[in-house]
């Protein structure tokens, strides 16, 4: 009985070790993403510190000299009468361009600091900085309209009053590694716009809806981009199909890190939605969306902005199944050990080993029973130990 019972403890010592081996993996595990959770605080808190920083000079014109540009479909004057205005013949190959430009767009005539319409040859708008453009839905920093084949480049478009840099009914175009932060309303914003490409760019703390939003587009590709600490969303698309947004890093956004409303078969890849109320929301009638590998971690909203509380990362979730199955599994087989040691021990006839088992057959076949009181007497003994009866006719070849 104590050989059995000492090998049913070592198995539940083992079970108990196992399941308390998991816990702390478990608790580790919790402990690193809170970790990561504060470095990435850090990181944003970072880089909100150097986009606050001191407005870097674009280069020969200054606010003093250029308080706005605006291009109508009249790039070859435009390069002859304005100095800031430069580049060839509006080919691929050889495009105009504006570049190293600052403009306080506060007395801009036209509401912007930039105002390109109705173009359909090839430019390039680069490392210029832009703020205080008017406030409305026609203004932005940089306000491209009716165009074709631009490339809008490392430019700075902070403060402005409505929106950092927007398009309307444009096609073909490139926004890349720009830094839209601190605008009334947008970053970034795309309406009627089809096959352009956004990507790399920060869109950071708009004030009163997304960093990045798209209206009626598509076919676009909004890729690698930062839209983190925005009032409302990180990126939203409204009305827009056929999309792919992939590769984005929208985080601690007051609502959510992607919103869909009303939009179809985009792809929502690779996105990381860390500390934001949802991470993709869909709204109204959306279908056909694929929305796959993402990183969510939503915050619990206990009427505050902490980042602890019930939060789930997508791609773990199939882990943290199966580590509490594992956890189930070696409970229930633990129980099940002792359960069926219990029912073992009701006949109180514990099972003996094989050693024992042959001490007792050895035992068995030196003794005799007595016909009379039917106790156990030794072989050749010639009368019973215990009634006194004599063994007649017994022997030990018996």
């Amino acid at each position: 009985m104590s050989i059995v019972s000492n090998k049913a403890n070592k198995k539940n010592q083992i079970y108990l070790f196992g399941i308390i081996i998991l816990f702390v993996l478990l608790a580790f595990i919790k402990s690193n993403l809170s970790i990561n959770l504060i470095k990435t605080d850090e990181f944003i808190e970072a880089d909100r510190a150097n986009d606050l920083k001191s407005r870097k000079t674009s280069g020969f014109w200054g606010p003093n000299e250029v308080s706005y540009i605006h291009i109508n479909n009249n790039w070859t004057d435009a390069r002859n009468n304005l100095p800031w205005v430069q580049g060839g013949d509006g080919s691929w190959d050889n495009p105009f361009y504006i570049e190293n430009v600052t403009i306080d767009a506060s007395d801009s005539p036209t509401g912007s600091g930039i105002l390109i319409e109705n173009s359909i040859v090839y430019f390039r708008i680069e490392n210029c900085t832009i703020y205080n453009s008017d406030y409305g839905e026609e203004y932005a920093g940089i306000q491209l309209r009716n165009t074709y084949n631009s490339k809008i480049i490392d430019n700075i478009v902070n403060d402005n009053n409505y929106r950092g840099i927007a398009l309307s009914n444009c096609y073909n175009n490139t926004i890349l590694g720009n830094i839209a932060n601190d605008n009334f309303f947008n970053g970034i914003f795309l309406g009627s716009c089809y096959n352009n490409n956004i990507s790399n760019n920060y869109a950071n703390y708009n004030k009163e809806h997304s960093g990045i939003f798209l209206w009626g587009c598509n076919n676009n590709t909004i890729s690698g981009n930062n839209a983190n600490s925005n009032v409302h969303n990180g990126i939203f698309l409204q009305f827009s199909n056929y999309n792919n947004v992939s590769g984005n890093t929208a985080n601690y956004n007051q609502h959510a890190g992607i919103v869909l409303g009303n939009s179809n078969y985009n792809n929502i890849i690779g996105n990381v939605l860390i500390n934001n109320e949802l991470g993709i929301e869909e709204i109204d009638l959306c279908i056909g969306n694929i929305i796959r590998n993402n990183i969510i971690h939503d915050r619990e909203d206990n009427g505050d902005d902490d980042d602890d509380g019930n939060d789930t990362i997508e791609n773990e979730t199939l882990f943290v199944i199966l580590i509490i199955f594992i956890i189930i599994s070696l409970i229930c087989g633990g129980f099940s050990i002792i359960i069926g040691r219990k029912s073992e021990n009701l006949d109180d006839e514990p099972k003996l080993d094989s050693s024992e088992l042959e001490k007792e057959k050895v035992i068995e076949e030196e003794y005799i029973l007595c016909d009379l009181c039917g106790e156990k007497i030794k072989k050749g003994s010639e009368k019973c130990s215990y009634c006194g009866s004599l063994l007649l006719g017994i022997s030990d070849d018996d």
